[in-house]
């Protein structure tokens, strides 16, 4: 991790932090991770938007439920009903099932009910359209680890499944350089910094 300078003005304000109550060190916290989260919701916003700079496309649309229907289904599989897709982006020959993702892996998961649902969703849609070539493409932003990113994209591409970086991905598809991990980070900023003023 980057080493952070820090000023006089900052670390006083961090010692006082260190030696407040646990509610108010708590409610920071809250304020914190809830940036981090409405943070995760703009991502997938700003990819949409730039995909929709590109000419020809068919359907750039969020949220879009895919039900699963006539595909094998392991059994007491515990969401049968289908899976909801962040961005679904069709052009004439191919259908990109796109899920913008933090840097880390949600742990409450296992990679391999992860991987489970992306398949059948990719499944599906692939017997909806036959003649097309579906992709199910997941995307980090720029601070993931390289560790990380690494040993998720070789466990993800046994499957299918691709990941890339989201600013890296997005410059190819536009041809156009994208800072999509700098647009995500002032949010989040911007974000944090409101959710601390909230506490005052």
């Amino acid at each position: 991790m980057k080493k952070i300078i820090l000023t006089e003005e900052q670390i006083k304000a961090l010692e006082v932090l260190a030696d407040a109550s646990y509610e108010v060190k708590d409610r920071i916290r809250s304020v914190l991770h809830s940036a981090s989260i409405k943070k995760g919701h703009k991502h997938p916003i700003i990819v949409s938007n730039e995909l929709g700079k590109i000419q020809k496309f068919l359907k750039n649309e969020l949220e879009v439920f895919i039900p699963f229907e006539n595909i094998d289904l392991p059994e007491n599989y515990s969401q049968s009903s289908g899976y909801t897709v962040d961005i679904y982006f069709e052009t004439e020959n191919e259908i990109l099932l796109i899920d913008p993702k933090g840097c880390e892996h949600n742990n409450n998961t296992p990679i391999s009910d992860e991987i489970k649902k992306w398949l059948l969703t990719k499944n599906q849609v692939q017997k909806n359209n036959p003649k097309k070539n579906v992709r199910f493409i997941l995307l980090k932003p720029n601070d993931v680890t390289e560790y990380n990113f690494n040993r998720l994209k070789k466990e993800y591409s046994n499957y299918g499944i691709e990941l890339y970086i989201s600013d890296d991905f997005l410059s190819n598809m536009i041809n156009q350089k994208i800072v999509v991990s700098d647009i995500l980070k002032e949010i989040k900023s911007n974000l944090m910094s409101d959710g601390l003023r909230s506490l005052l």
